[in-house]
């Protein structure tokens, strides 16, 4: 049997903030697939972001690879079936690129550190 990840949507063009929903699968030795949900623990690799119990993968870049302009690394989900046999599967290399707002667009994403940023950016006339 093998462990089999499944996204919600295409792995390209990644940026910070969005979102993919991961399935997991296991593949018997006759091909068929069994979903599974419950018993399995997420992680991801390489700071590109984090992934919940329900394994939904939200894209942030960690704050030591910002500078780089993107990062790469993987989903990973573990599984033990009832008889303690552990199973692994990790996604494709999922590259994260920084979200950065078009320069003179202004950017407001709800912060107060942000809201006077945005204020600047707009013609005062």
């Amino acid at each position: 049997m093998n462990l089999i990840l499944a996204p919600n949507r295409r792995l390209e063009e990644l940026k910070e903030g969005d979102t993919i929903a991961f399935g997991a699968s296991l593949q018997m030795s006759d091909g068929s697939l069994r979903s599974v949900k419950d018993g399995i623990t997420w992680g991801v690799t390489g700071g590109i972001g984090s992934v919940g119990a329900s394994g939904v993968f939200k894209a942030k870049i960690a704050e030591e690879l910002r500078e780089y302009g993107e990062a790469t690394g993987t989903v990973t989900a573990t599984y033990t079936d009832a008889k303690g046999n552990l199973f692994t599967a990790a996604s494709p290399a999922l590259r994260i690129e920084v979200f950065a707002p078009d320069e003179g667009e202004g950017f407001f994403d709800g912060s107060v550190s942000n809201a006077l940023r945005f204020f600047l950016s707009r013609p005062l006339w």
